[in-house]
């Protein structure tokens, strides 16, 4: 690829990132604005582009872009916020079933910064049959 292809590969994949970004994260005037704005700023305007393009790049080296490697590149924007405290992040918890029964899981969000107690609880059932 001579360097006026890729840099025109690289501001097309750029491009395309930062419009499936925009359209993923909160408007900027939805409530709570202060937050959305800041979320949308060190996503879109505040650089995170090495690690995504990087990830695309090595799936366009074996041939076409596949839909999962650019889902892959969204969520690599998100990979150093996971350490941040406070800071939002995304766990993908996958289960596989060993055999038929109910199981009932509760967990519960605290906020690192706020006294001992429970910010928001969750609960999901699973049914296997």
């Amino acid at each position: 690829m001579q360097s006026a292809d890729f840099q025109s590969w690289l501001a097309a994949q750029q491009h395309r990132f930062e419009d499936v970004m925009s359209r993923l994260l909160p408007a900027p005037d939805i409530a709570p604005q202060r937050l959305h704005q800041a979320m949308r700023y060190s996503v879109l305007d505040g650089g995170k582009r090495v690690r995504p393009l990087s990830l695309l790049l090595s799936a366009a080296c074996f041939g076409p872009i596949p839909p999962v490697a650019r889902e892959l590149a969204a969520s690599e924007v998100l990979h150093g916020a996971r350490t941040l405290v406070g800071a939002a992040g995304t766990e993908i918890w996958r289960f596989r079933a060993v055999g038929k029964g109910k199981l009932t899981l509760r967990l519960g969000y605290f906020r690192s910064f706020a006294p001992a107690q429970v910010a928001r609880r969750f609960r999901v059932d699973f049914r296997v049959s």
